[in-house]
């Protein structure tokens, strides 16, 4: 569980409490003007630059997330794909194709994403893919399948790898944990002097409220932040809706064309043990 939202929370809520409490004794020294200079204009380019930061980072978060979600989507529809073009073999290949095919879609569907969350990949899936590659290279090396065919074939297994590794890239954050810092520090040390150097003249009911209204705004903002910088886990994730679709309907579709023969797999994709 990411509890990253909690720390930025926290870490803000301790600079708005320490601001607020820094003011009692600010307050009566405060001036509208310090050596000359407005005292918003010491304060606002703190503001000001969280601001532009938290906009230009959450664009940045927003464009990977959404290439996250047509990742998944594109790997869905290729691995569908992938599963039509096999069917064009004799068997028994067409058959050890399809199963393999289907297995990892299964695979992927169940276990890929509790493993992104972590930065990994399921080892469910390997098993799957290897299976695709080897009865492709026995055709290859048996010389039986037409050109036009075997090539399509590779294609399809080509697209469907190429589509998730984007898939695997897309889970790393995009936003290194440097920046992040700078985020929360820069906010952090925004509430901290507006509240440290309100005005006097200014109601502390209005102040507390004013800057508590900020606060959880910057909170808002970066929790999501962090939380869609992974696009297939947290509150905020791309589920696998399009993938899981096509797991079950090569599961029925292999079920109807082979229904005495079992898959290598049991249902979530896992490979049976012998």
């Amino acid at each position: 569980m990411d509890y990253s939202g909690l720390v930025i929370a926290a870490i803000v809520g301790t600079a708005l409490v320490a601001g607020l409490i820094a003011n009692k004794y600010v307050r009566p020294f405060g001036k509208s003007e310090v050596q000359g200079v407005k005292l918003e204009a010491l304060v606002g380019p703190i503001v000001s630059l969280t601001v532009l930061l938290i906009a230009f980072t959450l664009v940045t978060v927003f464009a990977s997330f959404q290439r996250g979600q047509t990742a998944a989507a594109d790997e869905a529809r290729k691995v569908d794909n992938q599963f039509e073009t096999a069917q064009y073999l004799k068997e028994p290949q067409r058959q050890e194709v399809l199963s393999a095919t289907t297995c990892y879609a299964l695979a992927v569907s169940t276990y890929e994403w509790e493993a992104m969350a972590d930065g990994r990949t399921a080892s469910e899936v390997s098993p799957w893919t290897k299976a695709i590659r080897a009865g492709y290279a026995d055709m290859v090396a048996a010389d039986d399948v037409p050109s036009g065919v075997m090539s399509a074939l590779l294609a399809a297994d080509r697209d469907r790898a190429e589509a998730r590794t984007k898939r695997l890239t897309e889970a790393r954050p995009a936003v290194p944990n440097e920046l992040k810092f700078l985020l929360v520090l820069s906010a952090s040390l925004g509430i901290l002097a507006l509240g440290t150097f309100t005005l006097g003249y200014v109601s502390r009911r209005v102040q507390i409220g004013v800057l508590s209204i900020l606060a959880l705004v910057f909170v808002l903002f970066l929790a999501a932040i962090s939380d869609m910088d992974r696009p297939y886990d947290g509150l905020i994730a791309a589920p696998p809706d399009d993938i899981t679709r096509v797991a079950g309907e090569l599961y029925e579709d292999y079920q109807e064309m082979y229904p005495e023969q079992a898959l290598p797999c049991d249902e979530t994709g896992r490979a049976l043990t012998a």
